[in-house]
């Protein structure tokens, strides 16, 4: 009897996990795709789009930020409070897009955000999950695509467990690039890491961070190198649709929306060109100091990601100078305004909020946050 008893306690979770694996296969997936900013999740965005027909609008970043101050907004079964969550959802998106893009023409961005439909979301019944789904299923529909998702490529990895919580039937897209490729990109850009140091430390948390997911959720994570996917693109579309279990590429499936919109901008400049096998390895062309201290700090990430590694023993003596460098390198992330500023926008959710209490319109506020965007006022 005991050993019935104790069989019968270890079966359980097994056939409760089975249980629950078999009732998200016959759920539409909300697809997350994510990954370092500049590891090409933009780039691979487009092409779930135009060869897979999976509509991914201009990532959102509120998913996870919102999640964790929900409670805020009361009961959402009451459209008064459903209402009030959606206008600050549209209000920070809107911000983003024309403030956090820094776009060229913001108002041809508005096209592939949510914003527009969640200023005129209606409520529904189902909670932040069906807001969510009802939000992104109105984006695919707009532009004629059967499946959807969210992308997430912020400097703050967010716990997937925060997305996981707030969509139904997650499945994960997780695409690595060499982070000292990262690097390299992120030194031409305004908005990336200054330190060399900074930009190791972020990259390996991204990382791992989702790696620690994918640990427990084996089934709903695929893993993607962005190296891979250069080489042998439609190999790489291949399996994510094996993946999902959706039908294959088909390059007369859709219409690349992304690409028409995001070519124009600085940072994405070559987004609507063929993919470019060779653009892998330019790290380089980094200084041996700057390689060093990033294989110094994220060696062994790279290493488990298949990466090789040239500088990975050193003297004591060396060992001791390359700590000392990480160390400043990583102090010094506490003088620069992007610091800060990533945490104000993790905190604009209980701002709106805490406004709403007060009756004080989240909308004004961004759009006197937004007013006057445009090239000249990139700088703001």
């Amino acid at each position: 009897m005991a050993n019935s008893v104790a069989g019968g306690s270890l079966l359980r979770p097994a056939k409760e996990r089975m249980a629950r694996a078999e009732s998200r296969a016959h759920k539409p997936a909300f697809i997350l795709l994510c990954g370092c900013p500049r590891s090409g999740t933009t780039l691979l965005s487009r092409h779930l789009g135009s060869a897979l027909n999976i509509a991914v609008p201009d990532e959102t970043h509120f998913i996870p930020h919102f999640r964790r101050y929900l409670r805020l907004w009361g009961n959402l079964d009451d459209p008064a409070h459903q209402r009030d969550l959606c206008a600050a959802m549209a209000a920070y998106t809107k911000i983003w897009v024309y403030r956090g893009m820094r776009a060229r023409d913001p108002d041809r961005l508005i096209g592939i955000s949510l914003y527009p439909i969640l200023e005129r979301m209606k409520p529904v019944a189902g909670g932040f999950q069906q807001i969510l789904q009802t939000a992104f299923r109105t984006y695919a529909d707009g532009i004629g695509m059967p499946f959807y998702g969210d992308k997430s490529a912020s400097f703050e990895p967010e716990n997937l467990a925060l997305y996981d919580s707030s969509v139904d039937n997650l499945r994960v897209i997780h695409l690595i690039r060499d982070g000292r490729d990262v690097y390299r990109s992120w030194h031409a850009q305004w908005f990336g890491p200054r330190t060399v140091a900074e930009a190791a430390a972020m990259w390996k948390r991204h990382v791992e961070g989702r790696r620690l997911w994918a640990r427990a959720n084996k089934d709903r994570y695929f893993e993607i190198r962005y190296e891979d996917f250069v080489a042998d693109p439609h190999a790489t579309l291949v399996g994510v649709a094996q993946f999902l279990g959706i039908p294959g590429p088909d390059a007369d499936a859709a219409k690349d929306v992304l690409g028409s919109v995001l070519s124009g901008e600085a940072g994405h400049s070559k987004l609507a060109e063929p993919i470019d096998p060779n653009n892998t390895g330019r790290w380089r062309e980094l200084p041996l100091k700057d390689l060093k201290l990033f294989e110094f700090v994220a060696g062994d990430t790279l290493k488990a990601c298949g990466y090789s590694v040239a500088h990975d023993e050193y003297l004591v003596a060396k060992q001791i100078n390359l700590y000392l460098r990480s160390r400043l390198g990583l102090l010094d992330q506490l003088f620069t305004a992007n610091f800060y500023l990533r945490r104000i926008r993790a905190l604009l959710p209980l701002i709106f909020r805490f406004l709403q209490f007060f009756h004080i319109s989240v909308d004004a506020l961004a759009r006197s946050i937004t007013r006057g965007s445009s090239p000249a006022n990139e700088g703001v």
